[in-house]
Formats: structure tokens, sequence, C-alpha cells
């Protein structure tokens, strides 16, 4: 669950010449400026409250660990380091209010304690070395696997539930949605939406398209074409017109 910003170069949202014209010369500046030359801090800022609430959340669960929090460009949790990284312009009110101008939107209180919550499970899955979900698979593990044995009408339920709540999210290109189904009554529960899954060539997302046809750079490809053409940008060299992709029914666990 990562939200890449719109005020450090590099990000996935683009900027028109139209909307940087819209900013003063001071805040120009500020956009200009390395992530370094900003003196940012956690401290005194609305994100250490936020922090302290999550690690008093954890105290009340009995939990001791009390994950450390950093600046970053985006939400994120290093792969095998129990910290938590947090888009550093939460911590500044000019480069938040550029952020929800030129993004469109900005983290909500609410929504900064959902990130916190979601990315400290990965931080103490680091701390304690839990490898049920993200360690390699051994005899007997939790293992993925794509289902061959979906029923037509359980698969066009899955199907259509996914595009259901790609679309009450408002989502934008790509997304992983994840379900459970009941070993019992074959009732499927939505478990997870998440907006901005990992593209690694064996993720879930990958070996869907897969099967359904579409290779690794072809999918990658048809991600960025997307996203272009909802900018009125051109697609790339022997790229497929059409709608976002949708992923395949993701495996029930």
């Amino acid at each position: 669950m990562k939200r890449a910003s719109c005020v450090r170069g590099g990000a996935s949202c683009l900027i028109t010449g139209a909307e940087r014209g819209r900013l003063s010369p001071r805040r120009e500046a500020l956009l200009q400026a390395r992530i370094k030359d900003l003196s940012l801090r956690l401290g005194g800022t609305p994100l250490e409250r936020y922090i302290a609430q999550l690690h008093a959340e954890l105290e009340a669960k009995g939990i001791s660990f009390k994950p450390q929090c950093y600046l970053s460009d985006e939400w994120g949790c290093p792969s095998g380091v129990p910290v938590i990284g947090l888009p550093f312009y939460l911590a500044d009110p000019d480069l938040l209010s550029i952020e929800a101008e030129l993004g469109g939107s900005a983290e909500t209180e609410a929504e900064i304690l959902m990130y916190l919550r979601h990315e400290a499970g990965h931080a103490f899955n680091y701390a304690y070395r839990l490898e049920v979900k993200f360690g390699p698979e051994t005899p007997g593990s939790p293992h993925l696997v794509l289902p061959t044995d979906l029923s037509d009408e359980l698969r066009g339920r899955l199907e259509r539930a996914a595009i259901t709540a790609f679309r009450a999210l408002k989502l934008r290109d790509y997304a992983r949605i994840d379900f459970r189904v009941s070993s019992r009554t074959n009732e499927p529960y939505l478990l997870e939406v998440n907006p901005n899954p990992y593209l690694e060539t064996q993720c879930e997302v990958a070996m869907g398209a897969k099967q359904r046809g579409l290779g690794y750079e072809a999918l990658v490809q048809r991600i960025v074409d997307t996203a272009a053409r909802r900018h009125g940008l051109g697609v790339g060299r022997g790229a497929t017109a059409g709608a976002p992709l949708r992923e395949a029914a993701p495996a029930p666990y």
C-alpha cells in the first residue's frame, strides 16, 4: 500500500506546464529543492502524534515492538528492515498543499493512520522474522497457486466483485483485489484492495496476467500506456489500446 508523491521528480504523477504555472515563486522553489536541503523533521509535526498513536495501539495489544519511522519519498517498509518510511511532504504544510493541489488529493489523518498500521505489519514481520507469508516456500508452508478448478459461476462473482471494488474506490490503471473463499460454503469474501501492488516478475499480478496471455513486459507497458492515455500523452510503440488491465481472480488460500 504505497502512495507516490507528485512533489518530487521520478514519481508516478505527471505534472503539466499549466499546473506548474499555478505555483507561486516561493512554492516553485520548494518544488525544485532537493529533499536533503529542506531541513525536514518528524519531530514537532502532526506525524509525531500519529506515530505515538500507533505505538500506543501496539502497546495496548501487548506488543512491545515499536517500529522506528523516517521520512522517505513514499510509504513503505524496506524489504527485510523493520522500519517505516513516510512521504516527506507530510512533514511540511507547504509541501502538503502542493501535493494536494497538483496530485488532486493528499492523505487525511485517517489515511495516515491506516497506512502506518499497514506498514507496521510488514515491520513486525521483519522484526520477528515471520515467514508465513513472505518467506521461502517449504514443505507444508502456504504457497501461491493460480486456481484452475474454480467454477464459472464463482469466477464470475469474483471478477464482478473485483471490478465493483476497483470502481467504487476510484482506482486507476491497475490494482490487486484479494479474496478469501470459504472451503465450507464456497462463499467469497473481499480481503484487501491493493491500489499499487508490487510488480516483480513472479508476483501475483504478473502471474495472473501471464495466465491471461499477457507477458511481463507487455503488462508493464500496458500499465504505462493506460496512465499516459489518461494524461493525453502518446502510448508506447506496439502498445495495445484498450481499457486498463484487470487481473485474474486472486487465488483463494
